[in-house]
């Protein structure tokens, strides 16, 4: 579609048409646009739905308790998205207690602190690795309560917030070494998929905001146009 072209034909109706022609061809102008426009929507939607359904199929399925692990395990829990039972449980909480008693008797400083944590985050045992994920909200008010801000020491009385950055990307290289390999296969789909709608939402949406913009402009003048004709005119082209 050539706007161009059309903005040329709405100028010369303008010149050249009765208010009434002008007004019919208008519509008919307005009519193909929005026609086209929706055709243009409709197929980068079902085109978004094909890279969506690309990926479907990859998605890690979600970590649930089966029927016959209730009948025969009932003490199976899910615990973030990993099925524990009663003594994983209990050995969790335990080394969860003991760790952040650790930190809490024996970070002396800001520093030592983060150090510890470190150690958590690289732990060969991936349970230590768990136990930053799912308790680093505690850690973190721990850090805060254990070396608080002091404004008037300037960087020297930063205390936590000094090392608080560093925690959370030990955080996060922990969650990222708990990934199994399917779950990475699904984000980098993920990835590529979202970068593609990018691309197509590029290419694509220029090109609708053009027609709206358009259509606006169109709409304006019929409107404006109707509304200066006398009330019994007719629509007829001549």
């Amino acid at each position: 579609m050539d706007l161009n072209e059309m903005r040329h034909r709405i100028n010369r109706a303008e010149r050249e048409l009765m208010p009434a022609a002008r007004v019919q061809q208008w519509e008919k102008m307005q009519s193909d646009a929005q026609a086209y426009l929706k055709t243009l929507t409709d197929q980068r939607k079902t085109e978004e739905a094909k890279l969506l359904q690309e990926i479907e199929g990859l998605k890690p399925e979600v970590v649930g308790v089966t029927d016959e692990e209730k009948k025969n395990r009932p003490e199976t829990t899910i615990v973030g998205s990993r099925k524990l039972d009663s003594r994983n449980v209990t050995v969790m909480n335990y080394l969860t207690k003991t760790t952040l008693s650790r930190l809490s008797a024996e970070a002396g400083s800001p520093e030592e602190f983060l150090k510890l944590i470190e150690e958590l985050a690289t732990n060969d045992n991936e349970q230590f690795r768990y136990i930053l994920l799912d308790s680093y909200h505690d850690i973190v008010k721990m850090g805060q309560s254990l070396f608080p801000s002091n404004t008037e020491k300037g960087l020297a009385g930063m205390g936590f917030k000094n090392v608080e950055h560093k925690i959370r990307d030990h955080y996060k290289a922990a969650k990222e070494s708990l990934k199994s390999p399917e779950q990475i296969k699904y984000e980098q789909a993920v990835d590529e998929v979202e970068l593609k709608k990018s691309r197509l939402a590029s290419r694509s949406y220029p090109v609708e905001k053009n027609i709206q913009e358009f259509l606006g402009e169109l709409s304006g003048k019929i409107n404006w146009t109707k509304n200066k004709m006398p009330g019994g005119q007719s629509t007829n082209v001549w």
